[in-house]
């Protein structure tokens, strides 16, 4: 007999999962059938989630691409949130920086941009919307942008690029 150094997920942890990432983006059941347009009806998407109804690799695939995230992440369990050790947090709203492309620090949340989805892909958050850093991570910022700690703490809260009363730096 084997010993197996990983654990398979199981349908309840599929669901778990489903429903985890329906609720991260703020979707109601009607708004995942009014995204699909049609294709996930709200009535079986939460038999889904409350793993009452079996999912196709096929419906599996359909979701993940709904909700803009690999096959291999729907089918993860939920990653137990790291414990912040007394560590300071800054939470960075990813819509808000995407969306300064015309701005006159384009190239900035720009390289902001860039330098967080490798975060997300490495922790395999796929949230999309908002990122938390370690406040130590703050240091590598400044470092790209040549600045201190501190005036790149300042702009990023001048420009709401980070999410308010989640970081008391």
């Amino acid at each position: 007999m084997t010993t197996q150094l990983f654990t398979q997920p199981t349908p309840s942890t599929i669901a778990a999962r489903l429903r985890a990432l329906r609720k991260q983006r703020r979707l109601s059941l009607a708004d995942v059938e009014i995204l699909s347009k049609g294709s996930v009806k709200a009535v079986v998407m939460g038999s889904y989630e409350r793993g009452t109804r079996a999912l196709s690799v096929k419906r599996a695939i359909q979701l993940a691409n709904l909700f803009d995230i690999p096959l291999a992440q729907l089918l993860s369990e939920i990653p137990p949130t790291e414990s912040l050790c007394g560590e300071t947090r800054i939470v960075f709203d990813l819509r808000k920086l995407r969306n300064r492309t015309t701005s006159h620090y384009a190239a900035e949340c720009a390289d902001i941009t860039y330098f967080l989805s490798h975060i997300a892909a490495a922790r395999s958050d796929w949230n999309g919307e908002v990122l938390s850093l370690r406040g130590s991570d703050l240091e590598t910022i400044a470092l790209m942008h040549k600045n201190s700690r501190a005036s790149t703490l300042e702009w990023l809260e001048r420009e709401s690029l980070i999410i308010k009363g989640t970081n008391p730096l």
